[in-house]
């Protein structure tokens, strides 16, 4: 199943944190776009980004999400996709 995954900053990053934070999210987003469990990721030029991702059922979604180094600091809103047709 496919959902649009978005995420944006809540604003709690601690500054010297970030670095390392982003760093380590670019490195965890591009082995799930890997694997094929997210389709593409667009970041926001403010922080957080869009994406979809493909899991098996909510649960694996979700532990999927909360595996991103930056989940803590990001309030992420799940929608699930369909076919329009």
């Amino acid at each position: 199943m496919k959902y649009l995954v978005i995420s944006k900053p809540r604003g709690n990053l601690p500054p010297a944190m970030a670095a390392n934070i982003l760093t380590a999210t670019k490195a965890w987003i591009n082995a799930r776009i890997k694997d094929r469990s997210v389709e593409y990721f667009y970041a926001f030029t403010i922080g957080g980004g869009v994406g979809v991702a493909n899991a098996d059922s909510h649960e694996a979604l979700m532990k999927n999400i909360r595996e991103n180094p930056a989940f803590p600091f990001v309030e992420t809103e799940v929608q699930p996709l369909v076919d329009f047709n």
